[in-house]
């Protein structure tokens, strides 16, 4: 059943997502024809940015009813917000490791720890700390970090000749979201 209604109506609609905002208004006809329920379902578009849908809900009174019919207009607004995508994230400590000075003959060879931690919302997978010049990894219990969990890796200063070694170590992981995330951290040790 179809209904013919007189009405003037505008509604205005303050919209806001994230630090922006805007209006929108809704103006309906003097005359305007619709079925006794009109229903609109609300829209979801899949998007990394919220989005706000607009729907109107028009209802008349029913067939039985002897009063004229009117009209209510009222908004229905919908905000849809993907869900964040987790975050893969590693974090060196501390960020510069300073070896002290190794005479020759260069024995025994001084070692440092540094400290890995997955700062991130996803597990890494295949956390790898790797060894650089004169610098290697005696030993690690890095493999797979879930999200706040910690590894750690022995690095070992192992100078041949005298000299300045500055040189950067990296970490690397896999999330299990496919991202890769490197870290590094400075080395300086000095042979003499």
């Amino acid at each position: 059943m179809r209904r013919t209604i007189a009405a003037v109506a505008s509604i205005a609609v303050a919209l806001s997502a994230c630090g922006t905002s805007g209006q929108a208004t809704v103006t309906v006809p003097s005359e305007v024809t619709v079925p006794s329920e009109v229903t609109v379902p609300p829209t979801t578009v899949p998007t990394t940015e919220p989005t706000t849908s607009l729907a109107l809900a028009t209802t008349a009174p029913a067939a039985s009813t002897t009063t004229a019919p009117t009209t209510t207009l009222e908004p229905i607004v919908t905000t849809t917000v993907a869900a964040p995508q987790p975050e893969a994230s590693l974090r060196l400590s501390p960020r510069a490791e300073y070896f002290p000075n190794v005479p020759s003959p260069y024995e025994p060879m001084p070692t440092l720890k540094v400290t890995v931690v997955n700062n991130g919302s996803t597990a890494m997978n295949s956390v790898v700390v790797n060894p650089v010049g004169v610098y290697s990894v005696p030993s690690t219990n890095c493999g797979s970090l879930q999200p706040g969990q910690s590894c750690s890796a022995v690095i070992q200063f192992c100078p041949t000749a005298p000299g300045s070694y500055p040189a950067t170590l990296t970490v690397s992981g896999v999330s299990t979201t496919g991202k890769r995330v490197h870290v590094s951290v400075a080395l300086h040790g000095t042979a003499g």
